[in-house]
């Protein structure tokens, strides 16, 4: 049933997902891998404090699983807690996706504080063997970011960057292309977005109030999952059926 969440999340039915990593749980509530899917997928659908909560639930189960770890740190970004996520970041060993995952948001955590030179410092620690995103996109946002720590111009137009180095953009004049990764995988209807997860980020609220985001979550499918279960925790029901999110 973990496995059907997993589809049901890739087809963009949030709620037809989260009734099966409910079931899932209900069966085994102490499976560390639905929960670790779970809380992503809560994440997803911007219900940032649920998702923390599993997170910490899945930490006492399995306190060491370095992926687990990295990701709990993610959440702990969303959620405004970026020093305690730079500090499990940093304690965090690694290979493969595990180490790619960690520099990303280890350079994420950096650059919220302020410490763009570090930021692209992880960036560029990444091995040149990740496949995720390209090498040149990782030197471009390293780029973007060693500008910023020297106020130097930046580039127009900015580069495009791949996956999760979008979070770079919410340094520049232009934090709304955080959300162009998930526009291009709805327009190829890739069930499988880019990642969701930085446009809740707090340092993101003013992209949230903008007609680009609410025509995004809409065509992700994230109101209806709303309207039927849970509103985003930055998120609510408007005037005239529109949504309102801060």
């Amino acid at each position: 049933m973990s496995r059907s969440g997993v589809i049901s999340a890739d087809r963009l039915n949030w709620t037809a997902a989260e009734d099966n990593f409910r079931r899932a749980l209900s069966i085994n509530p102490n499976d560390a891998d639905a929960i670790h899917i779970y809380g992503l997928t809560l994440a997803d659908v911007g219900r940032l404090r649920d998702a923390l909560a599993s997170r910490k639930k899945l930490h006492e189960i399995e306190p060491f699983v370095p992926i687990y770890n990295v990701m709990t740190a993610a959440m702990l970004q969303l959620t405004g807690k970026n020093t305690e996520a730079i500090a499990m970041l940093s304690a965090t060993p690694g290979s493969g996706p595990t180490t790619y995952f960690r520099n990303i948001y280890l350079a994420r955590g950096y650059a919220i504080a302020g410490r763009y030179a570090e930021a692209a410092d992880a960036l560029l620690a990444m091995s040149p063997e990740v496949k995720r995103v390209s090498r040149k996109s990782v030197e471009d946002a390293a780029s973007l970011l060693r500008k910023l720590a020297q106020s130097q111009p930046l580039p127009e137009p900015l580069p495009q960057l791949e996956g999760e180095l979008g979070f770079v953009y919410a340094f520049t004049a232009e934090p709304q292309e955080v959300l162009a990764g998930v526009e291009r995988d709805l327009a190829l209807n890739f069930g499988d977005l880019a990642p969701f997860d930085s446009p809740w980020l707090p340092l993101y609220s003013p992209v949230r109030r903008t007609e680009r985001f609410r025509t995004l979550v809409r065509n992700a499918g994230l109101v209806t999952y709303w309207r039927q279960r849970q509103w985003a925790d930055h998120c609510h029901a408007g005037g005239a059926g529109e949504i309102q999110c801060d």
